[in-house]
């Protein structure tokens, strides 16, 4: 039986399955946040290295707001 298990993902397939561009993507890997391997002058994401940096990049839910109007306070940003 042959195992179908992605190991890692071509550098791009990345960015365009988390819907980063490219060039975001290289700011993370430049900034150290996305860690990728190279093969030859292809350039692979490993998917353990893909599962890290997208719980690395989850952000608290954000709670509503208390001004459900969306009024502006006085100095013009939201209450």
């Amino acid at each position: 039986m042959q195992d179908n298990t992605r190991l890692a993902r071509p550098f791009r397939q990345f960015c365009q399955d988390v819907g980063i561009s490219p060039t975001t993507g290289y700011q993370e890997v430049k900034a150290g946040r996305l860690i990728v391997a190279k093969i030859g002058t292809k350039t692979i994401v490993p998917d353990d290295r893909a599962r890290e940096y997208l719980k690395s990049r989850e952000v608290a839910t954000v709670p509503p707001s208390r001004n459900p109007r969306g009024k502006r306070g006085k100095r013009g940003e939201f209450a």
